[in-house]
């Protein structure tokens, strides 16, 4: 008898051991689960195998987790992390909670939630991703942004005002299915003056500090007359801090005292974007050095380089004509300035933030 029971225990032990790889451990895929499985008694492990047996099912806490080890085949399921509860239940099935990492790919914040955390946590993640996204152009940061892809025939009443303060608009701004980087939609301003205002209150949380990224294209190369495209309201001298172009190239300019820069001179060597091709300007404006700067795909304009320190032909005549004058930008428009109907212009994924935001899309 004696024997008999000693061989009946060797066999319950190799069993056991059996349920590590065999048991739910396998099934599992979440090998901790077949050891804590192990635990779950004897003989009945092999039974246990099934793991429809019971009291050794039942009676280890490892049982417990063991059912689940069935079930945590449904751990492997829970790469979808629908049975991340089990995974929670099960420590050693978390492993399938780091499967369930799997969420990252599967967008899956839900099943995350029921992941022990780790899941949850990327799922957060995902969603964090999904309000980046949806901040328009993939900017993170954005204060205003539009890429117009939501826009249907008309402006987004929402963020856009035409202004009418200077008599009825000559110009007309349509939205046109080619945007810029391959996007569907864009806003077309030609015919004449035009000024699109960013609607009251959009504005408002922007800082002095802070930079204007948005994509231009033009049917022409840019003009020998004067042409306005991007208009800030400026509280400190009370006019208008525009972006245009005169004499063949890009320029800053402000409205009550025409002054310009750079200076007449240096403009052929300031931003040149060529005709019928999308580009990426990106601006700085910084009302407390104060500064300001351009650039175009990239590459700052010297030419438009606004600082302390008088540069003769580019910034000294600003410095002469607004002398201590710092911008107290208030509000953002676009379109275009002058009713001279000699060029068009396309406008998308304009953003304006407190940090650069580049020209990624």
């Amino acid at each position: 008898m004696l024997r008999v029971a000693l061989a009946l225990a060797a066999s319950g032990c190799s069993g056991s051991s059996g349920g590590s790889p065999g048991t739910g451990g396998t099934s599992s895929s979440a090998g901790t689960a077949g050891s804590t499985g192990s635990g779950g008694v004897g003989t009945a492990g092999t039974t246990g195998a099934g793991g429809t047996t019971g009291s050794a099912g039942t009676t280890a806490v490892a049982g417990t987790t063991g059912a689940a080890g069935t079930s945590s085949a449904a751990g492997t399921t829970g790469t979808g992390g629908t049975t991340g509860a089990a995974g929670m239940g099960g420590g050693g099935t978390g492993a399938g909670g780091n499967t369930s990492a799997a969420g990252t790919t599967g967008s899956g914040g839900a099943a995350g939630s029921g992941n022990a955390g780790r899941g949850g946590t990327t799922g957060a993640a995902g969603a964090a991703a999904g309000t980046t996204g949806s901040a328009g152009s993939g900017v993170s940061g954005c204060i205003l942004c539009e890429d117009f892809e939501t826009s249907t025939t008309t402006l987004d009443a929402a963020k856009w005002i035409i202004d009418s303060s200077m008599g009825a608009a000559a110009g007309k701004a349509e939205i046109v299915t080619s945007g810029a980087h391959g996007s569907a939609k864009a806003v077309k301003v030609s015919g004449g003056y035009i000024k699109i205002d960013a609607k009251a209150g959009l504005f408002s949380t922007v800082p002095q500090h802070f930079f204007i990224r948005v994509s231009m294209k033009f049917d022409m190369a840019q003009p020998s007359g004067h042409v306005t495209y991007l208009m800030l309201a400026d509280k400190t001298k009370g006019g208008q801090l525009r972006v245009g172009a005169q004499n063949g190239g890009m320029l800053w300019n402000y409205d009550t005292n025409d002054t310009i820069l750079p200076d007449y001179n240096a403009l052929p060597m300031s931003l040149k974007p060529p005709a019928n091709t999308w580009h990426c300007f990106e601006f700085e404006i910084d009302g407390m050095a104060p500064v300001m700067r351009a650039w175009m795909d990239g590459t700052e304009s010297p030419q438009m380089l606004f600082d302390s320190t008088p540069t003769t032909g580019i910034d000294d005549r600003w410095m002469r004509d607004l002398p201590g004058w710092k911008p107290n930008i208030s509000n953002f428009s676009f379109g275009s300035g002058y009713p001279t109907g000699t060029i068009a212009t396309w406008f998308d994924d304009i953003a304006i933030s407190a940090n650069r935001v580049g020209c990624q899309f």
